[in-house]
């Protein structure tokens, strides 16, 4: 008989081969003891995560002795070599920002740590010129547990709205934030953000920068709940800014002057409603109405800002309350906090 032995053989997290004690079984598509004779035991192969002998029917072939617990030279001696391809059933998660120390479970960065279908990440921002001619507001979101990347942009001129929206499957590497004609990048990190919008069918496009005039505001964490279960629970940045640039729309160009065009990014993330509502389950006995004001305001020196959230009584759950110094350049910015 095979001794009792344990051998563990490894190719990348998605494929791991055990030899059982009690079963003589190498666990992980890899080989199986199939022998409980005296005679010379054997190993059978099925091929499939295996190169040198095909997919064809399973091959029995010896298993020595000499070589148990050593799973690589078991199958070095009779001419089969382990394939290290990662599946395509399970593919590599890992992203850029993994090779930082981020970290904050032992997942890959690209896993959330809830699994909840309302998870989302998100870029919003505004911008207004200082005599009220236009507005714009641009959008980009991460779902990542519905593995949706999303996108807007919307002008509003001469009493008439324009808007491009666009969506794709959300890639792999979070850090890709483009979604067909539509990118944003970001420059510096709490610092200056480009969003360009290329040709396509809309006529609508852009090149247009964010440039911060103050530090970045926290908001406080935002946790709402109904009867059943979590509804809300966001964190919000803030910071002040001007835009430069340029728009085109409708056949016209409209330059963004950054002298003039005064707006906010806006980041938050966390689990918030989005799409379709859960379904199932028995009918809740109320909805939890929510009133939220949030008024961001450029001044000449500073910014401020004041947001709350209400419930349907009218009581405040929520609040956040802010005055930054405004500064004529990001350079002279402090840092990411203002102290």
């Amino acid at each position: 008989l095979v001794p009792s032995v344990t051998s563990l053989y490894s190719c990348g997290p998605a494929r791991r081969a055990l030899v059982n004690r009690a079963s003589r079984r190498l666990i992980g598509s890899t080989a199986t003891v199939v022998s409980e004779t005296p005679s010379p035991p054997t190993v059978e192969t099925a091929g499939g995560d295996f190169q040198g002998l095909g997919a064809s029917a399973p091959v029995i072939v010896p298993f020595d002795l000499a070589l148990v617990g050593d799973a690589e030279a078991q199958l070095r001696r009779v001419g089969l070599q382990r394939s290290c391809q990662p599946s395509t059933e399970a593919p590599p998660m890992l992203s850029k920002f993994d090779d930082y120390p981020i970290h904050q479970t032992a997942e890959p960065l690209f896993h959330t740590a809830a699994s909840d279908r309302f998870t989302y990440d998100r870029y919003w921002y505004n911008a207004h010129a200082r005599d009220g001619a236009f507005y714009f507001g641009v959008a980009l979101c991460r779902y990542p547990n519905l593995g949706i990347l999303d996108c807007s942009f919307s002008l509003a001129f001469g009493g008439r709205q324009y808007a491009f929206h666009a969506s794709r499957r959300a890639p792999l590497e979070p850090t890709e934030t483009v979604v067909g004609p539509f990118a944003l990048q970001i420059l510096e990190p709490m610092g200056r953000h480009r969003v360009v919008i290329g040709p396509n069918e809309t006529g609508i496009e852009c090149d247009l920068t964010f440039t911060p005039r103050t530090a970045v505001i926290e908001e406080g964490r935002q946790t709402l709940r109904n009867e059943r279960f979590v509804v809300m629970d966001a964190t919000r940045l803030d910071q002040f800014g001007f835009w430069q640039g340029t728009i085109r729309y409708d056949g016209r160009e409209l330059a963004v002057d950054a002298r003039d065009t005064f707006g906010m990014k806006d980041r938050s993330w966390g689990i918030r409603p989005v799409g379709d509502a859960y379904t199932g389950g028995a009918p809740m006995h109320r909805f939890p109405a929510t009133h939220f004001i949030w008024v961001p305001i450029h001044w000449d020196d500073r910014c401020t800002l004041a947001g709350m959230f209400e419930d349907e009584k009218g009581n405040q759950w929520h609040t956040d309350q802010a005055i930054l110094p405004a500064y004529a350049s990001s350079a002279a910015i402090p840092g990411v906090i203002d102290p």
